[in-house]
């Protein structure tokens, strides 16, 4: 078992680990478990009993109330439906050896170290609440951390790239759609759920992650391209945006990757994403004079560090800024 679980931790590091590294880290982990005897531990796929199901479903209502939305608390089911079928026990029995297991097992997986920690806070979240609920007692996630992610600022779209875009659209719709996202600097969630009553004036109120309220603005050139696109609507629906075959109903997230993946094809530019013009929106406020503050306001963040994240700050700037203030 010894030389298996060894075998193993070597073929894992091997990625890292030059060959003097391995053979040293073969004759630490020898001397380290010389005095322990192992057993592999069994995680078999099994269905998790009722209590298990019971107190998930207690969460998730729970959640709801406080205003998660619905895409939300699908993602805090699955999650952590995932989770208990993996560890294969009652939640109540669950250790943080379990979770250390669970959580490393998909880290082997190679997946992304975002991807990892979101799956991470979505367990946290169950287990915090069943011990603030008393249904056990302590946390076994107070002892699983976050997994360190590379501060990496990914690219916005330039000015040439959206007028790109913009040339490859085929209807007033995608223009509109593409316009709104950069001047709004909506999710691309938020766009769907936006009504034509919510408009007012160059404004709009929409409700973004936690249900949390703010106004987002419309620029001349996306107010231009949005009323020619509604004076081409013939339905009576609310919906801003909504498909263009019959039955004319509310636009899906779905959609709109899906038209923007055509359009990346269509003109040949990479990584063509809604998200993208949010991104885009928060580094040409940025680069021309906005506060970071302002910003994080316009996007609806709640803390700074995630706001920068979006932001190229062009380095002409940065020298501006010094030649000002040093």
């Amino acid at each position: 078992m010894k030389e298996r679980l060894i075998k193993n931790v070597k073929l894992v590091m091997s990625k890292v680990l030059d060959e003097k590294q391995l053979e040293e880290l073969e004759f630490t982990l020898l001397r380290e478990l010389e005095n322990y005897s192992l057993e592999e531990m069994k995680h078999e796929i099994v269905e998790y009993d009722d209590t298990s199901d019971r107190l998930l479903k207690r969460f998730l209502a729970e959640r709801e109330l406080a205003g998660l939305q619905k895409s939300t608390l699908e993602g805090y089911r699955y999650e952590n439906e995932r989770m208990l079928q993996d560890i294969g026990k009652d939640v109540k029995s669950i250790t943080s050896d379990d979770l250390k297991w669970y959580f490393a097992k998909i880290m082997h997986e190679g997946k992304a170290k975002s991807y990892i920690n979101n799956r991470i806070v979505k367990v946290n979240a169950f287990f915090r609440w069943l011990a603030e609920e008393d249904y056990i007692t302590g946390n076994p996630m107070i002892k699983i951390h976050h997994v360190k992610e590379d501060k990496v600022v990914r690219p916005a779209y330039t000015d040439a790239e959206r007028e790109e875009l913009k040339l490859s659209a085929s209807n007033l719709r995608d223009l509109a759609i593409m316009e709104v996202l950069y001047s709004t600097g909506a999710r691309v969630s938020e766009l769907c759920r936006m009504n034509r009553s919510d408009i007012k004036g160059n404004e709009c109120v929409v409700f973004g992650k936690g249900n949390k309220e703010r106004t987002v603005y419309f620029n001349e050139t996306s107010m231009y391209y949005l009323k020619k696109y509604l004076a081409t609507r013939t339905d009576d629906d609310d919906a801003l945006f909504v498909r263009r075959q019959k039955p004319y109903t509310r636009i899906t997230i779905k959609a709109i990757q899906t038209m923007l993946s055509r359009l990346s094809a269509k003109c040949g530019i990479e990584d063509v994403h809604a998200h993208k013009f949010r991104r885009t929106l928060a580094t040409n406020c940025l680069n021309r004079g906005a506060s970071i503050v302002e910003v994080k306001t316009m996007l609806g963040h709640e803390r700074i560090d995630t706001t920068l994240i979006y932001c190229q700050v062009e380095q002409q700037n940065v020298k501006l800024a010094h030649q000002r203030c040093a």
